[in-house]
């Protein structure tokens, strides 16, 4: 599965959100950059790094809950070859 980056949204522990592709997150760490701010997020067993305008994240500090939002439409999933099957696997977050 591969997620264009730039499409990664991170939102607020609670409150509105998209349907669909919402996962909830634990932010390890936040980098001011300049015009950009980066936050490092752990989801699932991965962790992620979201760029985005600092006016544009949530207050979530390290430690905190937040969740994510993968677009449909910024995902793309691809098939792994299984050795001696008839079938793909499909590989999923």
């Amino acid at each position: 599965m591969s997620v264009r980056p730039e499409s990664v949204r991170l939102l607020a522990a609670t409150g509105p959100a998209p349907s669909g592709n919402v996962f909830d997150v634990r932010v390890l760490a936040r980098t001011f950059q300049g015009e950009t701010e980066q936050v490092r997020v752990r989801l699932g067993d991965r962790e992620v790094v979201i760029s985005d305008r600092p006016t544009a994240l949530p207050p979530a500090g390290p430690g905190e809950a937040a969740r994510v939002h993968l677009p449909p439409d910024a995902v793309r999933v691809y098939a792994r070859a299984v050795e001696h099957a008839q079938t793909a696997t499909v590989i999923a977050i």
